[in-house]
C-alpha cells in the first residue's frame, strides 16, 4: 500500500491518483515492438488481425482517459471545457489534416511523394499539436485514423511509408531507449512490482474476458491478452505528460513506469511472438529459421561455398532442395473461416475488410465445406432480390484443390504452375478428409523458396 503523502493530499487522495493514472497508462501498449515483431515472423490470421486493431484501441483509450484524468484531477482550474477543448479540437485538427492529405494524395503517383506527404504531414500537426497546446498523439492517431479510412490510395501510402519504415523505427527504439535508465529498476520498489504484476495480469484477463465476450475463438481467448503485453512509446510520453502537469506525484509515477516499462521492454516482445506462434499464425519454417541462426564459421562456409561457384571449381556435395520441405512446417494453422450459415451481406462485410479472395467454409462442427470465391459470385452483387435469401453454403464451390500437410512443397508449387487461378490450398488431414488444418498460401510457397534459397 502507498505510504507517500503528495503535498496537501491525503492518503486516501494520493493512492486513488496514482491507482488512476497508473492504470490509464497500463492500457497503452507499443505499436512499434508489435508491428516489428509481426512483420519479422511475418505472422497473419484472426489473433493477428485483432491483434492490430487492439493496439489502436488501446492506445486510443489510453490517451483519452488521461486527457480526461490530467484536466479534471491535476490541471488547477480543469474543467469540462478544458477536457471538451484538449479531446475534440485534436480531433478535429487531425481529422481535418487527414482528409487533406487524402485529397492530395489523389494527385501523387511517385512513392517518393507519398512518403513526403506522409511525414510532412505528420510534422506539422505535431508542430500545430503544441503550438496550441494539444496532445500531439491524439491529433496524429486522428490523423491516421480519417486518412485511412478517407484515401482510396491508403494503401499504396502505407506500401510506400513500409520502404522506410525501419529507419524510423530504429530512431524510435534509440529515443526510447534513452529514456530508459536499468537504475530505476532499484527504485520501484513494490509499487512497481505491483504495477506489473497487474498490468500483465489484466491484459491476461481482460484479453480472455473480452474475446469471450466477443465470441472469438478459442486461439483468440488464449493468446490475445499475452500479445498486448509490450509497453513503450507511449506511455514513456503520458508519464513525462503527467510529470510535467503534477510534478509533485507525476515524477513518482514516470519512475514507476520507466522501471517497469524496462521490462515489459525485454518480455513484451517474447510474449508477442510466443502468442502469435502458440496460436499458429506463425509458419514453422519462419520459427526455426530465427531460432537457429547462422554462425560465423557456418556463415564462411557459405561464403567459400558461393565463392567456389563462381570460380566454376566442383561441389563437394549437392545443397538440400527447398523443395523437400512440407507443407505444414509452411502453413498457417490458424486460418479465418465463414460459417456455413453466413447471410450474404455478412459475408459481403467479410469480404470488404479481407484482402483475400477466396474463403474457407465450415459447418456446425467447423468441418470443412469447401470454398467460396470472390470471382464467381460478383455478379450476385448486381441483383439485390436474392441477397436477402442467400447464405454462405448457397456459394460454396465444390472444386477446390486441397493438399494434405505432409506433401512437399515442390508439388504444391507444381500445382500452382499448373493452376493460375489457385492462391492458396486448404490443408487437410488426409485421415478425416472433412478437418481443415490450415491454409497453404501461394506467397507463403514462393516465400519459402526464396528464404532458402538466400540461406543456401
Amino acid at each position: 500500500m502507498l505510504h507517500t503523502l503528495v503535498g496537501s493530499l491525503s492518503l486516501l487522495q494520493t493512492s486513488v491518483l496514482f491507482g488512476t493514472f497508473s492504470g490509464i497508462i497500463g492500457i497503452a501498449t507499443a505499436p512499434a515492438a508489435t508491428l516489428m515483431v509481426i512483420r519479422e515472423y511475418e505472422a497473419e490470421g484472426p489473433v493477428t488481425s485483432c491483434l492490430l486493431t487492439l493496439v489502436g484501441l488501446n492506445n486510443l483509450i489510453s490517451v483519452f482517459a488521461f486527457t480526461i484524468a490530467a484536466q479534471l484531477l491535476v490541471v488547477p482550474d480543469g474543467n469540462l471545457s478544458d477536457v471538451a477543448y484538449q479531446i475534440v479540437l485534436p480531433l478535429l485538427l487531425g481529422g481535418l489534416f487527414g482528409f487533406g492529405m487524402s485529397v492530395w494524395a489523389q494527385r501523387l503517383d511517385l512513392a517518393s511523394e507519398h512518403k513526403i506527404l506522409l511525414l510532412g504531414g505528420v510534422t506539422l500537426v505535431v508542430a500545430v499539436s503544441r503550438a496550441l497546446g494539444l496532445e500531439p498523439l491524439l491529433s496524429c492517431m486522428a490523423l491516421g485514423i480519417v486518412l485511412a479510412n478517407s484515401s482510396p490510395r491508403w494503401h499504396r501510402l502505407v506500401k510506400s511509408l513500409n520502404e522506410i519504415d525501419y529507419p524510423l523505427y530504429v530512431i524510435f527504439f534509440v529515443l526510447a531507449g534513452a529514456n530508459l535508465h536499468i537504475e530505476t529498476l532499484s527504485h520501484i520498489g513494490l509499487l512497481g512490482i505491483a504495477y506489473v504484476l497487474a498490468r500483465t495480469v489484466g491484459k491476461l484477463f481482460g484479453g480472455w474476458l473480452g474475446a469471450r465476450l466477443g465470441q472469438f475463438g478459442g486461439r483468440e481467448r488464449s493468446w490475445i491478452g499475452m500479445t498486448l503485453l509490450a509497453q513503450a512509446g507511449m506511455a514513456i510520453g503520458l508519464a513525462a505528460t503527467l510529470a510535467n502537469l503534477w510534478p509533485e506525484g507525476g515524477a513518482m509515477i514516470q519512475t514507476v513506469v520507466l522501471g517497469s516499462v524496462v521490462i515489459f521492454e525485454l518480455i513484451g516482445p517474447l510474449a508477442v511472438r510466443h502468442g502469435l506462434v502458440q496460436a499458429g499464425e506463425v509458419p514453422i519454417l519462419t520459427v526455426l529459421r530465427k531460432r537457429a541462426p547462422q554462425g560465423a564459421m557456418e556463415g564462411l562456409h557459405s561464403v567459400a561455398n558461393h565463392f567456389r561457384t563462381n570460380l566454376g571449381l566442383p561441389a563437394g556435395h549437392n545443397m538440400e532442395d527447398p523443395g523437400d520441405i512440407l507443407v505444414r512446417h509452411v502453413m498457417r494453422h490458424n486460418v479465418e473461416t465463414i460459417h456455413h450459415g453466413v447471410h450474404f451481406q455478412e459475408l459481403l462485410r467479410v469480404i470488404a475488410h479481407s484482402r483475400y479472395d477466396r474463403f474457407p467454409v465450415v459447418d456446425d462442427a467447423h468441418n470443412f465445406v469447401g470454398i467460396i470465391n470472390y470471382t464467381e459470385i460478383r455478379n450476385l452483387l448486381f441483383d439485390s432480390s436474392l441477397s436477402d435469401l442467400l447464405v454462405a453454403r448457397d456459394l460454396v464451390s465444390s472444386v477446390h484443390h486441397s493438399i494434405p500437410p505432409d506433401t512437399p512443397l515442390r508439388e504444391a508449387l507444381k500445382t500452382l504452375q499448373k493452376k493460375r487461378n489457385i492462391s492458396y490450398f486448404p490443408v487437410i488431414d488426409p485421415q478425416q478428409p472433412q478437418k481443415l488444418l490450415g491454409i497453404l498460401s501461394q506467397n507463403d510457397v514462393l516465400a519459402a523458396f526464396r528464404r532458402l534459397d538466400l540461406d543456401s
